[in-house]
């Protein structure tokens, strides 16, 4: 037995109006995927306007375009003096904002980890230890970017409620 979907104030209704033979065709394609037809339209909408949407924030190219381009690509202008100087400024403040936010990952994780898992010697472990949730990387190898350290997080939110 399906449990209703809890219905928010944040849900609308979108009615349609479709030929028999299409909402045939519609009923057919859900029962093979084995979901409602409900759930099955709305999953191809969604897919559709995705795609939609990217094929218009694409930027096109005429041939023209992509030759200047592939060549800026592969042959960049020179830079002069201040240019560099101003890339290695740039380079050292990124580099040393990129290791304070490691820093701060790793410490939130560990301090996370720690009231998770019953202490510090558990955290530890934890996460220097390969796991399969996490292709069989270690928690702290993952602590390279943003990506990686909600991924973590999001782990120990699961442990912590016992859905892991």
């Amino acid at each position: 037995m399906r449990k209703a979907q809890l219905i928010t104030e944040s849900m609308t209704r979108l009615r349609l109006r479709v030929p028999l033979e299409r909402k045939a065709l519609l009923q057919r394609a859900a029962a093979l995927r084995g979901i409602t037809l409900t759930e099955f339209v709305v999953t191809a909408a969604m897919e559709a306007a995705v795609r939609t949407i990217q094929m218009d924030e694409s930027m096109a190219l005429s041939s023209a375009d992509s030759r200047a381009f592939s060549t800026a690509v592969l042959h960049p202008m020179a830079a002069n003096a201040r240019l560099a100087r101003a890339a290695q400024e740039y380079a050292k403040r990124f580099d040393d904002r990129a290791e304070g936010l490691k820093v701060e990952m790793v410490s939130r994780v560990f301090e996370r980890a720690t009231t998770v898992l019953g202490g510090e010697d558990n955290a530890s472990i934890w996460m220097r230890s390969s796991l399969p949730a996490l292709g069989g990387q270690c928690p702290l190898e993952m602590l390279i970017s943003i990506d990686g350290y909600e991924t973590v997080m999001a782990i120990l939110r699961r442990i912590a409620s016992g859905t892991f």
